[in-house]
């Protein structure tokens, strides 16, 4: 939820602190991306309008990629049970690149691996780490208000851009 697996564990964990907590989280790790793996589908689904979004975006020749803390695998899972992979030129996770966002190494490995500057890129996210993300990596950012993060919070976070609906997307891209 915002900084990958290992810290979403950690956070979970972090009434048991100690000298354990490291073991015990590198124990509890895998067992959470197992259950996790599993289940991936059971409950994920689009947002209303983002499928559409998608094709259009193509459609117009938009390159669109992912940078998620998610690992690559579990990602390219998700994109494919929703239908969706095909809309994105690559995929980079948690595991693609050493560090995590907000650190902006796996949106470097994105504008390496896909030849685009920083200056014709945009980050679309919904959560506060993307974009301390975008600001790091001195690319632009619009923040989405369907997601998990609180549209307030996000707009005090002061974006680039802010859409409340993915269809509005289109016209930040233009």
């Amino acid at each position: 939820m915002g900084n990958g697996a290992r810290k979403l564990v950690e956070r979970s964990l972090a009434a048991s602190g100690g000298a354990q907590a490291e073991a015990l989280l590198d124990r509890a790790l895998p067992g959470f991306l197992a259950r996790y793996g599993a289940h991936l589908l059971d409950t994920t689904v689009l947002y209303p309008g983002v499928a559409d979004t998608l094709r259009e975006l193509r459609a117009r020749r938009v390159v669109l990629t992912i940078a998620t803390n998610k690992p690559e695998v579990l990602a390219r899972a998700i994109l494919e049970g929703l239908h969706i992979a095909d809309a994105f030129v690559a995929v980079l996770g948690g595991d693609s690149v050493p560090v995590h966002k907000p650190d902006p190494a796996i949106v470097h490995a994105l504008l390496r691996r896909t030849g685009i500057a920083a200056r014709e890129t945009l980050l679309v996210g919904d959560s506060l780490v993307d974009v301390a993300t975008a600001r790091a990596s001195g690319i632009a950012v619009c923040a989405v208000t369907w997601g998990l993060t609180d549209a307030g919070i996000l707009r005090g976070a002061a974006p680039d851009h802010v859409v409340d609906r993915p269809d509005e997307l289109l016209r930040v891209v233009a």
